[in-house]
Protein backbone atom coordinates (compact mmCIF):
# COMPACT_ATOMS: atom_id res chain seq x y z
CA UNK A 1 0.00 0.00 0.00
CA UNK A 2 1.10 3.57 -0.52
CA UNK A 3 0.39 6.42 1.86
CA UNK A 4 -1.35 9.45 0.36
CA UNK A 5 -1.46 11.54 3.55
CA UNK A 6 -1.61 11.06 7.34
CA UNK A 7 -5.01 9.35 7.21
CA UNK A 8 -5.25 7.91 3.72
CA UNK A 9 -3.70 4.84 2.16
CA UNK A 10 -4.19 3.37 -1.29
CA UNK A 11 -4.03 -0.35 -2.05
CA UNK A 12 -1.68 -1.05 -4.96
CA UNK A 13 -1.42 -4.82 -5.07
CA UNK A 14 -0.72 -8.17 -3.46
CA UNK A 15 2.58 -9.88 -2.67
CA UNK A 16 3.75 -13.18 -1.20
CA UNK A 17 6.77 -14.33 0.80
CA UNK A 18 9.40 -16.46 -0.97
CA UNK A 19 11.76 -16.52 2.03
CA UNK A 20 11.22 -16.39 5.78
CA UNK A 21 13.20 -13.17 6.35
CA UNK A 22 10.78 -10.73 4.69
CA UNK A 23 11.76 -11.26 1.05
CA UNK A 24 8.62 -11.15 -1.10
CA UNK A 25 7.61 -11.31 -4.76
CA UNK A 26 5.02 -9.24 -6.61
CA UNK A 27 4.34 -7.78 -10.06
CA UNK A 28 6.78 -5.13 -11.23
CA UNK A 29 4.01 -2.71 -12.20
CA UNK A 30 2.78 -2.76 -8.58
CA UNK A 31 6.07 -1.38 -7.24
CA UNK A 32 6.60 0.88 -10.27
CA UNK A 33 3.65 2.85 -8.93
CA UNK A 34 5.77 4.06 -6.01
CA UNK A 35 9.41 3.44 -6.97
CA UNK A 36 11.21 5.28 -9.79
CA UNK A 37 13.96 4.10 -12.17
CA UNK A 38 16.65 5.09 -9.62
CA UNK A 39 15.05 2.74 -7.04
CA UNK A 40 13.84 5.69 -4.97
CA UNK A 41 10.43 5.72 -3.30
CA UNK A 42 8.17 8.45 -4.64
CA UNK A 43 5.67 7.92 -1.80
CA UNK A 44 5.80 6.15 1.57
CA UNK A 45 5.00 2.47 1.02
CA UNK A 46 4.52 -0.48 3.35
CA UNK A 47 3.16 -4.00 3.40
CA UNK A 48 0.30 -5.06 5.63
CA UNK A 49 1.48 -8.49 6.77
CA UNK A 50 -1.15 -10.94 8.10
CA UNK A 51 0.67 -13.57 10.20
CA UNK A 52 -2.31 -15.22 11.95
CA UNK A 53 -5.63 -14.79 13.78
CA UNK A 54 -6.75 -11.78 11.69
CA UNK A 55 -3.93 -9.70 13.13
CA UNK A 56 -1.72 -7.56 10.97
CA UNK A 57 1.67 -5.88 11.09
CA UNK A 58 2.64 -2.83 9.05
CA UNK A 59 6.14 -3.42 7.69
CA UNK A 60 8.01 -0.79 5.64
CA UNK A 61 9.39 -1.89 2.28
CA UNK A 62 13.12 -1.25 2.58
CA UNK A 63 14.21 -2.06 -0.97
CA UNK A 64 12.84 -3.30 -4.26
CA UNK A 65 14.50 -5.04 -7.19
CA UNK A 66 12.86 -5.16 -10.62
CA UNK A 67 13.35 -7.50 -13.55
CA UNK A 68 14.58 -5.50 -16.54
CA UNK A 69 11.85 -6.87 -18.84
CA UNK A 70 9.36 -9.18 -17.14
CA UNK A 71 6.48 -7.97 -14.96
CA UNK A 72 8.03 -9.47 -11.80
CA UNK A 73 9.83 -7.88 -8.87
CA UNK A 74 11.28 -8.62 -5.44
CA UNK A 75 10.85 -6.54 -2.31
CA UNK A 76 12.50 -6.67 1.11
CA UNK A 77 10.50 -5.84 4.25
CA UNK A 78 11.79 -4.43 7.50
CA UNK A 79 12.18 -7.04 10.25
CA UNK A 80 9.28 -7.58 12.63
CA UNK A 81 9.88 -8.43 16.30
CA UNK A 82 7.34 -10.09 18.60
CA UNK A 83 6.30 -7.66 21.37
CA UNK A 84 6.54 -10.22 24.17
CA UNK A 85 9.15 -12.78 23.13
CA UNK A 86 11.34 -10.26 21.26
CA UNK A 87 11.98 -12.95 18.67
CA UNK A 88 11.99 -12.08 14.94
CA UNK A 89 8.83 -12.90 13.02
CA UNK A 90 9.41 -15.80 10.65
CA UNK A 91 7.40 -15.34 7.47
CA UNK A 92 5.64 -18.36 5.98
CA UNK A 93 7.05 -18.80 2.48
CA UNK A 94 5.43 -20.44 -0.51
CA UNK A 95 7.02 -23.19 -2.58
CA UNK A 96 7.97 -22.19 -6.12
CA UNK A 97 8.21 -24.34 -9.23
CA UNK A 98 9.90 -23.84 -12.57
CA UNK A 99 7.65 -26.46 -14.16
CA UNK A 100 5.28 -24.67 -16.55
CA UNK A 101 1.59 -25.58 -16.64
CA UNK A 102 -0.06 -27.07 -19.73
CA UNK A 103 -3.11 -25.79 -21.57
CA UNK A 104 -6.18 -26.91 -19.65
CA UNK A 105 -4.42 -27.16 -16.29
CA UNK A 106 -6.37 -25.87 -13.29
CA UNK A 107 -4.84 -22.89 -11.47
CA UNK A 108 -5.82 -20.66 -8.57
CA UNK A 109 -4.78 -17.51 -6.75
CA UNK A 110 -5.43 -15.86 -3.38
CA UNK A 111 -5.28 -12.08 -3.32
CA UNK A 112 -6.80 -8.81 -2.05
CA UNK A 113 -8.47 -7.25 -5.12
CA UNK A 114 -11.66 -5.97 -3.48
CA UNK A 115 -10.02 -4.32 -0.49
CA UNK A 116 -10.46 -0.59 -0.10
CA UNK A 117 -9.06 2.27 1.89
CA UNK A 118 -11.48 4.86 3.26
CA UNK A 119 -10.96 7.96 5.39
CA UNK A 120 -9.37 6.68 8.58
CA UNK A 121 -9.82 2.95 7.95
CA UNK A 122 -8.86 0.11 5.63
CA UNK A 123 -11.16 -2.78 4.77
CA UNK A 124 -9.33 -5.92 3.61
CA UNK A 125 -11.29 -8.40 1.50
CA UNK A 126 -9.15 -11.35 0.46
CA UNK A 127 -10.60 -13.81 -2.02
CA UNK A 128 -9.83 -17.03 -3.84
CA UNK A 129 -10.07 -17.27 -7.64
CA UNK A 130 -9.61 -20.23 -9.94
CA UNK A 131 -9.52 -20.98 -13.65
CA UNK A 132 -7.47 -22.83 -16.22
CA UNK A 133 -4.64 -22.15 -18.64
CA UNK A 134 -5.90 -21.27 -22.13
CA UNK A 135 -2.70 -20.21 -23.92
CA UNK A 136 1.07 -20.39 -23.36
CA UNK A 137 3.35 -17.59 -24.60
CA UNK A 138 6.97 -18.76 -24.08
CA UNK A 139 8.32 -15.69 -25.92
CA UNK A 140 5.92 -13.16 -24.41
CA UNK A 141 2.58 -11.67 -25.31
CA UNK A 142 3.80 -8.25 -26.47
CA UNK A 143 6.94 -6.09 -26.51
CA UNK A 144 5.99 -3.76 -23.62
CA UNK A 145 3.86 -5.16 -20.79
CA UNK A 146 4.60 -8.90 -21.07
CA UNK A 147 7.67 -9.37 -23.30
CA UNK A 148 8.82 -12.60 -21.62
CA UNK A 149 7.29 -15.98 -20.83
CA UNK A 150 3.66 -15.76 -19.64
CA UNK A 151 0.38 -17.65 -19.61
CA UNK A 152 -3.17 -16.69 -20.58
CA UNK A 153 -5.98 -17.98 -18.38
CA UNK A 154 -9.72 -17.61 -17.85
CA UNK A 155 -9.16 -16.72 -14.20
CA UNK A 156 -10.44 -13.35 -13.03
CA UNK A 157 -7.70 -10.92 -11.95
CA UNK A 158 -8.84 -7.54 -10.61
CA UNK A 159 -6.56 -4.57 -9.92
CA UNK A 160 -5.62 -5.26 -6.30
CA UNK A 161 -4.83 -8.90 -7.15
CA UNK A 162 -1.83 -7.85 -9.24
CA UNK A 163 1.32 -9.41 -7.82
CA UNK A 164 -0.48 -12.29 -6.12
CA UNK A 165 0.79 -15.88 -6.33
CA UNK A 166 -0.66 -18.28 -8.90
CA UNK A 167 -0.66 -21.92 -7.78
CA UNK A 168 -0.79 -25.17 -9.71
CA UNK A 169 -2.73 -28.22 -8.53
CA UNK A 170 0.23 -29.26 -6.36
CA UNK A 171 0.00 -26.02 -4.39
CA UNK A 172 3.24 -24.63 -5.81
CA UNK A 173 3.61 -21.15 -7.28
CA UNK A 174 4.46 -21.10 -10.99
CA UNK A 175 3.40 -17.53 -11.77
CA UNK A 176 2.45 -14.03 -10.65
CA UNK A 177 -0.79 -12.18 -11.44
CA UNK A 178 -0.05 -9.52 -14.05
CA UNK A 179 -3.02 -8.33 -16.09
CA UNK A 180 -6.78 -8.73 -16.05
CA UNK A 181 -9.98 -6.88 -16.92
CA UNK A 182 -12.96 -6.33 -14.63
CA UNK A 183 -15.93 -8.45 -15.63
CA UNK A 184 -13.93 -10.45 -18.17
CA UNK A 185 -12.72 -14.00 -17.60
CA UNK A 186 -9.35 -13.43 -19.21
CA UNK A 187 -6.03 -12.69 -17.56
CA UNK A 188 -2.28 -13.07 -17.95
CA UNK A 189 0.18 -14.59 -15.52
CA UNK A 190 3.94 -13.91 -15.57
CA UNK A 191 6.30 -16.88 -15.36
CA UNK A 192 7.96 -17.32 -11.94
CA UNK A 193 11.20 -18.35 -13.69
CA UNK A 194 11.98 -14.71 -14.46
CA UNK A 195 12.45 -14.08 -10.74
CA UNK A 196 15.55 -16.27 -10.67
CA UNK A 197 17.82 -13.81 -12.45
CA UNK A 198 16.96 -10.84 -10.21
CA UNK A 199 19.90 -9.74 -8.06
CA UNK A 200 19.21 -8.82 -4.43
CA UNK A 201 21.57 -6.36 -2.75
CA UNK A 202 22.39 -6.04 0.95
CA UNK A 203 20.42 -9.10 2.01
CA UNK A 204 20.86 -10.52 5.51
CA UNK A 205 20.46 -14.31 5.48
CA UNK A 206 19.79 -14.55 9.23
CA UNK A 207 19.47 -12.34 12.30
CA UNK A 208 22.91 -13.46 13.47
CA UNK A 209 24.61 -12.87 10.11
CA UNK A 210 25.88 -9.30 10.05
CA UNK A 211 27.52 -9.63 6.62
CA UNK A 212 25.20 -8.31 3.94
CA UNK A 213 25.16 -10.33 0.73
CA UNK A 214 24.59 -9.65 -2.97
CA UNK A 215 22.93 -12.71 -4.52
CA UNK A 216 20.48 -13.71 -7.23
CA UNK A 217 17.22 -15.44 -6.38
CA UNK A 218 18.59 -18.60 -8.03
CA UNK A 219 21.66 -18.50 -5.76
CA UNK A 220 19.43 -18.07 -2.71
CA UNK A 221 17.44 -21.10 -3.84
CA UNK A 222 20.62 -23.16 -4.29
CA UNK A 223 21.46 -22.75 -0.59
CA UNK A 224 17.93 -23.51 0.57
CA UNK A 225 16.91 -19.96 1.44
CA UNK A 226 14.10 -20.25 -1.11
CA UNK A 227 12.23 -23.45 -1.96
CA UNK A 228 11.95 -24.12 -5.70
CA UNK A 229 11.83 -27.23 -7.88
Amino acid sequence: MKQLNKRRWQIIGTGFFIANNGLFATAKHVLNDVINSRNQQTRPIAAFNFPENKQYIIRPILKAFMHNKADVAIGYLAAAIHNKTKQPLISTRVKLTKRPPAIGDQIHTYAYPESRAEEGKIIFSPNYYEGEITEIHPDGRDSVMLPTSCFRSNMIILGGASGGPVFNTDGKVFGINSTGWEGVKESYVSDIKDLLSITIEDIQLSQDDKNLKVMTIEELASIGHITID
